[in-house]
Order: C-alpha cells, then structure tokens, then sequence
C-alpha cells in the first residue's frame, strides 16, 4: 500500500514525465526527486497496476521489468507516458490561503538554496502562483521575494562541504559589548540548513551542536575531510537534535492558552494576531491567545523581544526558558 508521500511523488513523477515529452531516463527521474532509480520505477508500476473503477486503464506507461531474466532494469532504462491513458492527470485548485502559503514554504527554502537549476525552479514556480493570483484579482496580497540573506559563494561552498562531508571555516559576526561587532572564526562540521524564523546553519563544533544565522555568516572556505569517527558523532548529534526539536514542536490543532504581558512596545501583536483578546493595563497589556505550539509561541516571543514582561501559565514560560536557554547555547 502507497503511504501518502508515495503518492505524491508518483503525482510528481507524472507530471513531470507529461511536461518533458512523456518520457524519461530513470537516472533522470531519480536524480530530479532526490529518490533511488528503483524507488522511482516501483511507484510507477503501483500507478501502472492501480484498480480506478471506471477507468480500465488509468495511465498509459510503458515500464522496464526490475527482475526481467532478459533485460532487467537498470537506472538507463526509459520510462514513458502516453496519451492512451483514461486518467487525466487533474489541474491542482488552490485557494488564495494555500497559494501564501505554498509561496512562504518557497521562500524558505530558496533562502537556503545555492543558485543553480534548483534555485531557479523555485523561483519560476514562485513567479507562476503570484501570477495566478494576480490574474485572479490578488495583485496586492502576495510580498516581493526575499533578499539573500548570504553571499551567494559561501552558500555554495557550505553546500559543498555539506555534500563532500568537509569542514568549514567562516567568519561569524555577531553583536559584542555595547552594540559593538564581534567576529569570530568557527572551524564546524556543517549538517543541515533551518529554515526557522531566522534560517540558520546546524554544524558542530568542539563535540557540541551549534547553529550559525545565515545573516551573520561572512567569509567561507572548505577544509579538509571530516574523519569518520568524527562524521558518525556529528549525525548521532544532529539526530539527537532532530528528536528533540520534534518533541518541542508539540502541534496541537485546538491549541493551549496563554497569557503574554507586554509593554506597549508588543502594540502590534494586538492589533495583528487574530483571535486575540487584550486588557488594557495603561503602560502594559495582557495580551490572552491560544498557541497551536511551543515553536509557535517560542517564535511569537522573540517577534517581541523586550516588550515581553510575563508569561503565563507558569509551566509554559518554564518551557520557553528551557528553550531559550538552549538555542543560546548553540547560538
């Protein structure tokens, strides 16, 4: 049975095939979706097999045998879509909500995106749904794109040394004493781009996970070879992390309460956040809503900064503290 992300990528791949002619290398196949050859042909013989009452055959594929005695498959072998098929692959509705966010979710990840095709397909898909809104009316409702928050080269070398398992050595800028700039040199194992309210670098450092704000990173350069043994503690690291972000997003549709006292300063708060209620205590306000998560919230109060006077109930401002404390510490 297909799991939901399989059915996706087989929707992806038949589209794909139907927008390049009706066919393609499996190698090609897999290399565009970041998934193994034999992945790619399996999910296409799911489709190429599927029972649609109605419908005696959904797609018209052409499809290489994996344990054929004669010709096996092989990440060389074509794949083909035709036209005989009596499933047509369905133009995809969105609604103005879905297209602002599907347009968010592309700007975050071109912000952590080197240039290259990659880059550029995100950006033409991105021109593509603001185009579709302001056909519809919806000229104003969508932002200009983001500004790179990095150089373009020392993106490209992280990504590179991501990919080569290399250390780097960057400059980091960060603010010191009195305002002043601090710039450090970091020698990190590089793992993973986060694309949180800051996007960030996770490396490791010293035998500790850290995270480097892409907007502060300068000079880049690519080092030497990350030793096995060192490799092996920087995933069982990330992966720690990875579970530990998991349990701190804990999403909830229906949401906690909450109660943040601000200064007049967290104003806009108020006056922007749906759903919220707010009592007026002259120099502060209480402000009463509902998170739907600890990230959610964590976000919220770093949004407002020193305008946060309280948090309530206690054991939510117990969790904020734990993890601000820690994002300190890998910051």
């Amino acid at each position: 049975m297909l799991s939901g992300n399989d059915i996706v990528l087989t929707h992806s791949i038949l589209t794909y095939l139907a927008a390049h002619g009706g066919t393609a290398p499996l190698r090609e196949i897999a290399a565009h979706f970041g998934v193994p050859w034999r992945k790619a042909l399996d999910v296409l013989w799911a489709a190429n097999l599927v029972d649609i009452p109605g419908f005696p055959e959904p797609f018209d594929l052409d499809l290489p045998l994996a344990d054929d005695e004669d010709s096996p498959a092989t990440p060389d072998s074509w794949v083909s879509l035709g036209p005989g098929g009596t499933v047509d692959i369905p133009p995809l509705a969105l609604t103005l909500d879905e297209v602002m966010m599907l347009v968010a979710v592309l700007d975050c990840a071109a912000e952590v995106t080197p240039p290259g095709a990659t880059a550029v397909a995100l950006g033409q898909l991105r021109e593509r749904l603001v185009d579709a809104a302001r056909v519809r009316g919806f000229e104003g409702a969508l932002w200009d794109p983001p500004e790179a928050l990095i150089g373009e080269e020392p993106l490209a070398r992280i990504v590179q040394a991501i990919e080569e398992h290399r250390f780097v050595t960057l400059t980091y800028h960060r603010p010191g004493p009195d305002l002043h700039e601090r710039v450090t040199t970091e020698n990190v194992i590089p793992l993973a781009f986060l694309s949180d309210t800051n996007p960030a670098l996770r490396a490791v450092k010293d035998g500790q996970l850290r995270r480097y704000r892409l907007d502060r990173i300068g000079h880049v350069t690519v080092g030497q070879a990350v030793p096995r043994s060192a490799a092996r503690d920087a995933r069982a690291l990330q992966d720690s992390g990875d579970r530990a972000r998991k349990r701190g997003d804990n999403w909830n549709p229906q949401g906690y309460d909450v109660r943040v006292t601000v200064t007049r300063a967290g104003l806009w708060a108020a006056e922007t956040l749906p759903g919220i209620a707010v009592t007026d205590q002259g120099d502060k306000l209480v402000l009463a809503l509902r998170a739907t998560s600890d990230q959610w919230l964590m976000s919220l109060l770093i949004q407002l900064g020193d305008a946060v006077v309280c948090l309530e109930p206690a054991d939510a401002a117990s969790r904020m503290a734990r993890q601000a404390t820690q994002l300190l510490k890998e910051t």
